[in-house]
């Protein structure tokens, strides 16, 4: 995957930077959000990373956290990240829906996650971080394997200073949703082509045995994945960076 960075709330308005090693742009990005969060003076640091399925907004948010933990190694889990997932509902959930089978298709959808659940989380998350708070703090995280959320899995220690959440929906212009983005410091989009998300995502549905082959994987696509990714795009809110992610098959060079 390649990368250009936009700085700004409109990417297509401004100049950007582009480079063809992912270190750098996952370097880059550290150092800018390692850099901000010494401005707060001491505060916590919220950063939120959000992107349509198959951008590479979960790979980025790990790849920083660790840059952001070599930047402090004097404190342990210095740097932390949340994926959204942790807030899937569970397959009990789904089960009680009305729209059972239409609920296990459209799984990743806004409505097949606890919302409420989510925002509450996050409002508790920025309380934590204002009230440098000496508390343990909490978070779920998502079974693959067992294709459910798991609670309690992360643990924010003390001394963690920056929080990285990243998930489709964090700066979604939706009820409910759209309570999410003023809630962070920071916030970052990763913007990618939709026919090549769409084909990073029905390669990793192959990958991960949920389909057999990648025929099937396109049609899972289609029917769940790239509807979202549309969504997310028409309802989008403002970023303060865009990271545009592209098909590194067709840049030449």
């Amino acid at each position: 995957m390649k990368c250009k960075v936009v700085l700004g709330p409109h990417p297509t308005s401004l100049p950007f930077y582009h480079s063809r090693l992912m270190d750098e742009i996952y370097t880059r990005v550290a150092k800018s959000i390692y850099g901000l969060s010494l401005a707060q003076g001491g505060k916590r640091f919220l950063v939120a990373i959000a992107g349509i399925p198959g951008s590479g907004k979960t790979t980025l948010a790990k790849a920083v956290v660790e840059r952001l933990n070599e930047m402090n190694v004097s404190v342990c889990h210095h740097a932390m990240c949340i994926p959204m997932d942790g807030f899937h509902l569970p397959r009990a959930a789904l089960d009680r829906f009305s729209n059972r089978e239409q609920a296990y298709a459209r799984r990743g959808a806004p409505w097949t996650f606890d919302v409420a659940g989510f925002t509450e989380y996050i409002q508790s998350l920025r309380i934590w971080a204002d009230g440098n708070s000496a508390k343990i703090l909490y978070a779920p995280s998502f079974d693959h394997k067992q294709k459910d959320p798991v609670p309690n899995s992360i643990v924010l220690a003390p001394e963690t200073s920056i929080v990285i959440v990243e998930g489709n929906y964090l700066l979604f212009d939706e009820p409910s949703w759209r309570d999410v983005a003023p809630v962070f410091d920071y916030r970052l989009f990763v913007d990618a082509d939709l026919e090549v998300a769409r084909a990073r995502v029905a390669k990793r549905h192959v990958q991960a045995g949920i389909e057999p082959n990648i025929e099937s994987g396109f049609r899972r696509v289609d029917e769940n994945d790239y509807l979202n990714a549309q969504a997310i795009y028409e309802k989008r809110l403002k970023a303060d960076l865009v990271i545009r992610s592209l098909d590194e098959t067709k840049i030449s060079g």
